[in-house]
């Protein structure tokens, strides 16, 4: 008997064969891959596996795996640097599960929302199965203060486990934390053999850091053909900042041979890749024509590139241009403009520059009170510059602030804190030499500090102190030596101080042909009592010979300046002469 159930299997077996190769092969596959899973050897930390193993666990559906691949995009190791592969394996792994990765993607705000409590948490949690990856995240929490109290000591600690574990991540932690003092003394040469490590390891952020020790000496020998090579190998992995940094060394023929068009070729493959300081420099090679043909539209529309992707301080680039006019039409309210956004983006040299037009009414009306706020937002910024000129306000009560002197110093102490060194030099003057009573021990200590620094009025007060004996041990040798530093520097006091040291023997072997000399150059940067003093060695024959006619220019020149004792010569007798250059030091020290 004929069943139609019967005639309906028939029908489905006369095409089974074909079903069941199909699904027999997909059978043998399934058994493949997890047999492949299954060859991975588990005892093998994953961020020391093999690529091919990483990539097959991530092919299995391990989640931490994806961590891991993801942070080796993120360094360059065995693959290609990219930080949006980075973000987009970490956030695949997060969805599987990953805790680790999910304190990631909220630490960095990869996903709906930045949530560093979260971050810290998440870090937190992971850490206690010792994941490396979860202990150095957790690390740099305690170190910048994520979600937490912050404790540098403690992430120091934190990135010393994660690198013990033979991360090569966190050996470039504490590589960086040796090289800064991050949460630990500074050890350079540690540094630099960790970096050097991390490096061998295959993290290519840390060659890059590792090239920058070479290019500086930091921690090791320096070596610009070294630096190069680094540079070049990080660069080849994609990282844009070896780009940049070879860029500089080829733009200056340092390391290598000096190429502008090769760096133009480094800085644009850098820049196309979201390089902001690269922009910045590609900028200025179009602006001047380094390298590549000048067209300021380029370097202009580089520079707006730049600061609308965060670098602030190419506003107040642009911002020259337009105050200068030298290669697009003068436009002070523009610049104005453009200073403005450089404040507001994080810039304090854009608010300090926008503070000095303001103050003297350039491009808009002068108003020192609307000035003064903004140079209070470049020192909250950390200007040192800013801090200074709000002290020399508090310290002489002008231009809208009552005088306060212990605001005054601290504001300048502040300024030489931050590398100002004449913050330092206004310190020693406002705060303990001008004071009532009068510090000079403190002057002579904040003076020396300045000049150390490099500041000329603080090397020839500092020098003026040791000549005489002021709150110093008395030691004219030694002040002939800084007026000699100040004067190299081109400062025209320092010149006339030293010259007149020279014309009377004081500290240093007596030459009035080089007395005259240095008068000389003092004198061609109008300083008065250098016109004044070369005027009587002109007179009398000094060091030079005999020239009434040049003398009475010089006294004419110096009268000019405000000089009153030039005034007092014109005035009197043609045959009166006024006091010798040689009666030593007589200028009353200057207020800085």
């Amino acid at each position: 008997m004929n069943h139609p159930s019967s005639s309906s299997e028939t029908s489905r077996e006369g095409s089974s064969p074909s079903r069941r190769v199909w699904v027999i092969l997909f059978f043998f596959l399934a058994l493949a891959i997890l047999a492949a899973c299954d060859r991975s050897p588990r005892n093998v930390p994953l961020h020391e596996a093999s690529l091919s193993d990483l990539q097959s666990r991530v092919a299995c559906g391990d989640a931490e795996a994806l961590v891991q691949l993801a942070i080796r995009h993120n360094i360059g190791r065995g693959v290609p640097y990219s930080v949006a592969k980075t973000q987009e394996l970490m956030q695949q792994a997060a969805t599987k599960g990953s805790v680790t990765a999910a304190g990631i993607c909220a630490l960095n705000g990869w996903g709906p929302t930045k949530d560093l409590a979260l971050a810290f948490q998440s870090f937190e949690k992971s850490a206690t199965t010792g994941d490396p990856t979860a202990l150095r995240n957790l690390g740099r929490c305690h170190m910048y203060g994520l979600g937490c109290t912050k404790d540098m000591k403690r992430g120091f600690e934190l990135y010393q486990q994660a690198a013990g574990s033979g991360d090569p991540a966190a050996v470039f932690f504490v590589a960086d934390a040796l090289l800064k003092g991050l949460g630990t003394e500074i050890h350079p040469a540690q540094g630099v053999e960790m970096l050097e490590r991390a490096s061998s390891a295959g993290n290519f952020m840390a060659t890059v850091q590792l090239a920058e020790c070479y290019d500086t000496g930091a921690g090791c020998i320096k070596d610009a053909a070294r630096a190069a090579e680094l540079y070049a190998q990080a660069a080849e992995a994609g990282l844009e900042s070896a780009m940049r940094g070879l860029g500089v060394l080829y733009a200056n023929g340092i390391g290598v041979t000096k190429d502008a068009t090769k760096a133009v070729e480094l800085w644009t493959k850098a820049s196309d890749l979201g390089d902001t300081r690269s922009m910045l420099w590609l900028g200025d090679c179009h602006r001047l024509g380094i390298g590549v043909a000048a067209d300021f539209s380029k370097c202009e529309a580089l520079w707006l590139k730049a600061a609308a992707a965060g670098l602030a301080e190419a506003w107040r680039h642009l911002g020259d241009e337009y105050e200068w006019g030298k290669r697009v039409t003068k436009n002070q309210a523009r610049a104005n403009e453009l200073y403005l956004k450089a404040g507001e983006a994080g810039d304090a040299i854009g608010y300090r520059y926008l503070a000095i037009n303001i103050w003297n009414g350039a491009g808009v009306t002068a108003d020192k009170d609307a000035a003064l706020k903004l140079y209070r937002k470049a020192a909250d910024l950390g200007d040192g510059h800013s801090w200074r000129v709000i002290g020399t306000c508090l310290a002489t009560g002008n231009d809208g602030l009552p005088k306060d002197m212990k605001a005054a110093c601290a504001c300048f102490l502040k300024a030489g804190e931050l590398g100002e060194s004449e913050g330092y030099n206004s310190l020693a003057y406002y705060g303990y030499e001008a004071a009532s009573p009068p510090d000079l021990p403190k002057a002579a200590e904040y003076y020396l500090i300045a000049a150390r620094m490099g500041n000329v009025m603080a090397m020839s007060n500092y020098a003026m102190m040791r000549m005489e004996g002021s709150g110093v041990t008395k030691d004219p040798a030694d002040a002939v030596e800084w007026y000699q530093k100040a004067a190299a520097k081109g400062d025209a006091r320092a010149q006339w101080l030293l010259g007149k040291c020279l014309a009377s023997g004081r500290g240093v072997a007596r030459d009035l042909v080089k007395a005259v000399a240095l008068f000389t150059q003092a004198n061609e940067q109008n300083f008065a009592l250098a016109a004044l003093d070369l005027a009587c060695c002109y007179e009398q024959g000094i060091g030079c010979t005999k020239d009434a006619t040049k003398a009475r220019s010089l006294f004419e020149k110096a009268a000019s300046l405000g000089n009153a004792d030039a005034k007092a010569k014109l005035e009197a007798s043609p045959t009166t002469t006024p006091s010798s250059p040689s009666g030593g030091i007589t200028q009353p020290r200057e207020a800085p």
